[in-house]
Formats: C-alpha cells, structure tokens, sequence
C-alpha cells in the first residue's frame, strides 16, 4: 500500500513506462536501481523531474562502472516517441539536474556499508574517476500495426513469423535512429535502446490505471488531447 501511494494517480503519467525501463534495465542489462525517485517527490500529484532512474551497471571486462541514466518514453507514434526521447536526454544532459541526481545519488548510498561506500564514491570523485562513464538507456514504445493481424484470419502466420517480422522492422528503423544520433550533441555517452511494440498503448495505460486504483479510467472526452 506504501508502494501504491507513491504513484502519481493519472493514467496520462509516464510511470507505466518507468516501470518497464526499470526492469529491463534490471533484468536485461544486469543495471541495479541506485536512486529510487519515487520517494524522493513528497507531493505524489507531481511528476518526478530529470531521468526516470539513475542505474549501476559494472563492467568486469574493462573495470568500469557506468551510471546509467533511464528515459521512458510511450507515444501511439514510433517516430514522436523517438523524437521525445531524445528531446528529453538532450535537455537532461545539458542541464545542472545530472550532476543534482549524483549527488542525490551518494547521499543515499551512507546506508550501506562503508567499504561499499568507499568502492562506489571513488569511482564518482577518487581515484577511480578515470574507470567511471555515464551512460543512457531508453525505452521507446509504440503503437505497432503489424499487431493487427491478431485479430484476423492471419494471426497464426503472423504468429510464426513474428520474428522475422520484428528485425526487418528492426533494420528499417536503424535509418530514423541514426539520424537522431547524428544530431545528438552528447556523444561522449553510452547508450542503449528498448524498442517496444504495443498492440495499443493507450490501452496498456487504462490496464495499468486500473490495476493501481481498481477503477476504471476517466472516459476519453474528459481527458481530451492527454494520451498522444
């Protein structure tokens, strides 16, 4: 219940997607939440500001460790989200809200143990600065057309073909991705990409607004223009 009531009771919040990117940086890249914000936002009604997390990741082959900053960003269309997203890391890392979330970050880290403490501060500020790099990760979702064929004659084939199908759209979108990057000022980063199809997005928040509160989401009309 504790938990529940951090969130931001709004089934236009972008807390859905923070949760994905969360695990899948957990899971998949292996990358500990270091700050949970949540908590740190005493008026639940406010969207957290800065990144949607900030990360670990130890990289045992080259000795460094990465600050992983996450970005979440769900849009109906591929290419807004994709153009949000990057929008919203550029004005990240231009800004002093970075290095605030570091600090934010140490400050939590005097409850663990000292030694622990000491490893993980010199990487920030000793003299293990030099193995320490910062990093981005993003989830983008979107709404994907090819799901169509679930609800049609075609929903076996495509079924068996959803592979196939997911990395040819996978090698058409490298183009709108990479011109992005090509104007993306902060190179200096590491990044990583989730890119996520959806049968429908906006359903997928009603789903999540329902399961936090047990209701049903506001009707369309009263929440006109909310959900892109």
């Amino acid at each position: 219940m504790q938990a529940r009531d951090l969130f931001r009771i709004s089934n236009r919040s972008g807390q859905a997607g923070e949760l994905l990117v969360y695990f899948l940086m957990e899971t998949v890249l292996g990358a500990p939440q270091a700050i949970k914000k949540m908590p740190m936002t005493t008026n639940p009604k406010e969207e957290r500001k800065g990144s949607d997390g900030v990360h670990l990741l130890w990289d045992g082959a080259t000795g460094i460790l990465e600050f992983m900053f996450a970005e979440s960003k769900i849009w109906k269309s591929f290419s807004d989200a994709l153009r949000d997203a990057f929008e919203s890391m550029e004005s990240f890392h231009d800004s002093r809200t970075k290095t605030h979330e570091v600090n934010a970050f140490t400050s939590g880290y005097s409850n663990l143990d000292p030694e622990l403490q000491r490893r993980v501060l010199s990487y920030i500020e000793g003299p293990d600065s030099a193995k320490s790099r910062y990093a981005q990760a993003c989830l983008i979702g979107f709404n994907w057309d090819e799901y169509e064929h679930l609800d049609d004659k075609r929903r076996s084939e495509f079924i068996k073909e959803f592979e196939t199908r997911y990395r040819d759209w996978g090698t058409g979108m490298k183009k709108s991705l990479n011109a992005q990057l090509q104007n993306f000022k902060h190179k200096q980063l590491r990044l990583e990409f989730f890119m996520l199809p959806f049968k429908d997005v906006e359903a997928f928040r009603d789903w999540f607004y329902e399961n936090l509160t047990g209701t049903k989401p506001p009707a369309a009309g009263a929440i006109k223009g909310a959900l892109k």
